[in-house]
């Protein structure tokens, strides 16, 4: 009896020994989204994959998971102590030898931007319990997350009259290689559509007829302007807007660029810039949105002066911003030079204006 106890005593050391020296070494720890990009609100499945590629046990295994703060998922969660802009989630195991385990959470996320998952501090036990080893596990997982829709009454009717007038300057615009006809003058009609020669052989004016074949287009410039800290939520409320407005746009078959002068967030090469807009490609604009960041790295004018120089004849241009200020003004008149249209503008305070008005009228 004694024999075997003292053997068990040694098979114990020897286990303590190896448990203490391989540490975390035979451990294998990784987590990230399933998915790249999601819409807010929605939920993502997160993976969470722990394996012993050792032969002996991990009889304990304490991980903590971070998740940005604004995130939302089942289970326990901390306020991280070293960085608090961080969630931990708790996970404990027990891992025989070469087994692996995967557990898959639903992660939701309201807010816009680019997330990261910077890792975990993992935490194993010894085979006594007499101490344990800490180790990090990093991360380079990441989630894009859209901004939600603009559902704002006033936003639908300002787009029904921004598109009416699209659709009048595409009547006004001169272009002969469509030309399929001539009818009869109404007084209507722009001069520069009468058909002279034709007249002159009818003895009564005819304007030309067009086959309307040319693709509408319309560039949308999200303009970032010095704001303070606590306005940061009227930048979110920019790129909801022009999520709202590109697929209005997209809707009515119209041609569309986005352009901004903002930093994009995870572009480190990218001071502004603009997403490959069109019919089909609305993907890629809302990716663009999540991404853009509340600092400026260029003028708003020079956005609009770039955005010009790229739009063709025809090209509709609309500019949303935090507030209307100088710098909006001046790439307002900037993009009205360049079409010899009214550029319509939506600023992101209105919806804060109309709310004061509310509440004035109400008390």
């Amino acid at each position: 009896m004694i024999r075997f106890f003292i053997l068990l005593v040694l098979l114990a050391i020897v286990l303590e020994i190896f448990s203490i020296r391989d540490a975390l070494r035979h451990v294998e720890f990784s987590y990230g989204p399933k998915a790249a990009k999601t819409e807010p609100d929605e939920p993502f499945p997160v993976e969470i994959r722990v394996s012993n590629t050792g032969i002996l046990p991990v009889t304990y295994l304490r991980a903590l998971v971070l998740f940005s703060d604004v995130m939302r998922f089942p289970g326990n969660a901390e306020k991280d102590l070293w960085d608090p802009t961080y969630l931990t989630h708790e996970e404990r195991y027990f891992l025989w030898g070469r087994q692996r385990r995967i557990r898959t959470i639903d992660v939701v996320c309201p807010v816009r931007g680019v997330f990261h998952f910077p890792g975990a501090r993992l935490e194993r036990g010894d085979f006594l319990g007499l101490r344990e080893m800490n180790e990090n596990a990093d991360c380079d997982g990441t989630i894009v997350v859209y901004p939600p829709r603009f559902t704002e009454e006033w936003l639908s009717e300002a787009m029904g009259h921004f598109i009416g007038d699209m659709a009048a300057k595409q009547y006004l615009l001169r272009d002969p290689v469509l030309t399929i006809g001539t009818r009869e003058y109404t007084g209507r009609e722009p001069m520069h559509t009468i058909h002279w020669l034709k007249s002159a052989q009818r003895g009564e004016l005819m304007v030309r007829e067009f086959d309307h074949t040319r693709d509408l287009s319309c560039a949308v410039i999200l303009a970032v302007t010095t704001i303070r800290p606590q306005e940061y939520y009227l930048i979110d409320r920019c790129a909801s807007i022009v999520r709202s407005v590109a697929e209005t746009l997209a809707a009515e078959h119209i041609a569309i660029r986005v352009y901004t002068n903002a930093y994009l967030h995870g572009f480190r090469d990218a001071a502004g810039g603009d997403a490959a807009g069109g019919f089909g490609n609305l993907e890629g604009i809302l990716e663009f949105l999540s991404r853009v960041d509340t600092a400026s790295a260029e003028s708003v004018p020079d956005i609009a002066r770039e955005a010009a120089l790229r739009g063709g004849e025809g090209t509709a241009y609309l500019v949303v911003a935090p507030h209307r200020v100088r710098q909006i003004d001046e790439a307002v008149r900037i993009l009205n030079e360049t079409s010899g249209q009214p550029c319509g503008l939506i600023t992101a305070d209105q919806y804060d204006d109309g709310r004061e008005a509310e509440k004035e009228a109400g008390t």
